[in-house]
């Protein structure tokens, strides 16, 4: 906030499901497009060894931690829009 005497930054907590539209999900290519603005040098990447417990469990557990992550995000209500392959994520 900005006034006469200063700047104040203060931070207000949101829960996450609060910024979700279950009813109106963003749509692949809507989504791809706002990924394809993004700079290459904003990107990053992060090396997942193992999952959540919930995760792994028998109901997503098919042995491919990309397809358990998938899947278990899938019954949280994320839907996978597109996959990085594995040569193309940055270094």
């Amino acid at each position: 906030m900005k006034t006469s005497l200063d700047v104040f930054y203060f931070e207000v907590p949101c829960p996450l499901h609060c910024l979700i539209d279950l009813q109106n999900p963003v749509k692949p290519d809507e989504f791809k497009k706002f990924w394809e603005m993004i700079p290459k040098t904003n990107e990053s990447t992060l090396a997942i060894n193992s999952l959540y417990g919930g995760f792994t469990s028998a109901r997503f557990n098919s042995g491919d931690l990309a397809s358990n992550l998938v899947d278990g995000l899938s019954a949280n209500g994320f839907t996978n829009v597109a996959k990085v392959p594995k040569k193309d994520a940055i270094q």
